[in-house]
């Protein structure tokens, strides 16, 4: 089900905690000073030059724009404003300063970005948000009770727990963040389809900005989850590749540049045994992580 922008609350909340997320990879500014407390999905440097004359640089991220953007930024008079997004188009510029609004709009609560692409296709089906207040990180036993299938964790890391339990003719699969808490609970059939449990609801995906940013190398890093493999690799196949381009050429990480997120990708199957690829997705996770 998709719904526009207007008529989601600001965020979904849930019963549930979480915490800590991937490696950081702060950006780089000029006069020896770093602003970018990204922890590993925020794009880096695109290779764009920003000058100012007779002046200060004020490159301040604010998650909103890109570092750069490959066009040269200047200001006379001594001022240089970093929030000038060079040559990108004025719509996709509009779609992240909403996209940077709508998350960062509840500052005292952990969410979390759920997106879904068609496995075949790559194109974006939708996408939404989860939140939950602030709280103490979850134990492994009260994330597995947060889900609906419990099930052994896959996570190599602190932030979250990724939960799957194998279908014998039924299983699933849970990301509950540390802080975010339940953001994707999903069935999976033994020669079935299962089914997305959590979110319920979903907005449009044309406010992403499909390639307002195709092609751009924004160096974001992201953990991978193969669920199609009872042994969860970490590590997607080649087919999951026009999905994961899709989500890198939208506004997401040129949005929330600057602001503490981490990201995960999940290959779910819907079902196993005979993997069938036409009702398989990719679901990118972009978490709050401070």
């Amino acid at each position: 089900m998709l719904l526009p922008l207007a008529l989601l609350p600001a965020c979904v909340y849930i019963d549930g905690q979480i915490g800590q997320l991937d490696d950081e990879t702060g950006g780089e500014e000029e006069d020896g000073e770093s602003s970018d407390e990204s922890t590993g999905s925020s794009p880096e440097s695109t290779g764009a030059e920003e000058s100012a004359e007779d002046g200060e640089s004020s490159d301040e991220s604010t998650g909103s724009s890109p570092e750069s953007t490959g066009a040269e930024e200047s200001a006379e008079d001594g001022e240089s404003s970093d929030e000038s997004t060079g040559g990108v188009d004025p719509e996709c510029e509009a779609l992240m300063d909403d996209l940077y609004t709508f998350f960062t709009d509840v500052e005292d609560d952990f969410c979390a970005l759920v997106i879904r692409n068609d496995y075949q296709t790559g194109e974006f089906i939708g996408w939404t948000m989860r939140c939950h207040p602030d709280g103490a990180p979850l134990t492994l036993e009260q994330a597995q009770a947060m889900s609906t299938w419990g099930g052994q964790n896959f996570s190599e890391t602190e932030d979250h727990y990724l939960l799957y339990a194998p279908p014998g003719d039924f299983g699933g699969v849970a990301f509950v963040g540390d802080k975010s808490g339940l953001v994707f609970d999903a069935s999976i059939v033994w020669d079935g389809a299962g089914d997305i449990n959590v979110p319920d609801e979903f907005m449009d995906p044309a406010l992403l900005g499909p390639g307002c940013f195709e092609g751009a190398n924004l160096g974001v890093e992201y953990g991978a989850y193969d669920l199609s493999n009872e042994s969860v690799p970490n590590s997607l196949p080649p087919e999951a590749a026009p999905s994961i381009d899709a989500v890198l050429g939208s506004v997401l990480f040129p949005a929330l540049q600057g602001y503490p997120t981490t990201t995960s990708i999940l290959l779910y199957p819907r079902s196993v045994g005979a993997f069938d690829p036409s009702n398989a997705e990719i679901i990118t996770i972009i978490n709050r992580s401070a």
